[in-house]
């Protein structure tokens, strides 16, 4: 139960954002069956299953948190304080840098 809350913030954005994507390109590629777009989306998403995961993790941390400073790199929270929960929670909302 300790774990729950972190896995619930990693769990649920990624799912939605995963769902969101995934309906939104079928949408796109439905409409334009057999075009350069639809082949283009097709090949994206099969690239996009073929991939291991841990690539596109390490890929996605070096981009969303060293390039562009939006997520930490490790780690939840700041190091080294101790907060009260509110604070705790705008905290892990803060991008790290």
């Amino acid at each position: 139960m300790q774990r729950l809350p972190a896995t619930l913030q990693l769990f649920v954005p990624a799912l939605t954002l995963a769902l969101v994507f995934a309906v939104l390109l079928g949408v796109i590629s439905a409409l334009r069956h057999g075009t350069v777009t639809d082949y283009t989306l097709t090949t994206l998403s099969y690239f996009g299953i073929c991939m291991p995961i841990f690539l596109l993790g390490l890929f996605a941390q070096e981009i969303f948190g060293v390039w562009l400073h939006w997520f930490p790199t490790s780690g939840t929270s700041t190091y080294g304080y101790t907060l009260d929960p509110v604070s705790a929670f705008v905290d892990h909302l803060r991008p790290g840098y």
